[in-house]
C-alpha cells in the first residue's frame, strides 16, 4: 500500500512537471498587490457612493424648489381669481351706477338729444315731467 502511494505521488510529479512553488516573499508581494487592488476598488466605490448621494441630495433640493414654485403658482392663481371676481363685482356695480345716473339725468325731449349731437338710434331714458320730479 505504501509502495502504491509512493508510485502515485511520483507519477503525479512526473506528469505535472513538478511543483512550481513560490517563495514566501513572492507570496507576500502577490497578496499585498491583491489587497492594494481591493482597497483601491473599495475607495473608488465609496467615492461613487458619495457622488450618488450628493446628486440625490441635489435632486431632492431641486424637487423641493420645483414643488415650492408649483405651490406659489397655485397661490398666485387663487389670488388672481379672487381679484378677478372682485373686479367683476366692481364692474357690475359701476354699470348699475351708470344706469342710475342715466335715469336721473335723462333729457325731457328728443330735441335735447339732437342738440347734444346724438345722431344714431339707441335706447334712451326720457324724463318728460322734468328733472327729479319722479312722475
Amino acid at each position: 500500500m505504501k509502495l502504491l502511494m509512493l508510485i502515485t505521488v511520483f507519477l503525479i510529479f512526473l506528469f505535472n512537471g513538478g511543483v512550481n512553488g513560490q517563495s514566501l516573499a513572492e507570496f507576500k508581494t502577490l497578496v499585498a498587490e491583491q489587497l492594494t487592488e481591493a482597497f483601491d476598488r473599495i475607495i473608488k466605490l465609496e467615492k461613487e457612493i458619495k457622488e450618488l448621494k450628493s446628486k440625490d441630495l441635489n435632486d431632492t433640493k431641486e424637487l423641493q424648489f420645483l414643488k415650492q414654485q408649483v405651490e406659489d403658482q397655485k397661490n398666485d392663481n387663487a389670488h388672481e381669481t379672487e381679484v378677478r371676481l372682485e373686479n367683476e363685482k366692481q364692474i357690475k356695480l359701476l354699470k348699475e351706477q351708470v344706469e342710475e345716473l342715466r335715469k336721473i339725468t335723462s333729457p325731457e325731449k328728443c330735441l335735447q338729444l339732437v342738440k347734444q349731437g346724438v345722431t344714431r338710434g339707441k335706447d334712451i331714458f326720457l324724463d318728460p315731467d322734468g328733472v327729479n320730479h319722479g312722475k
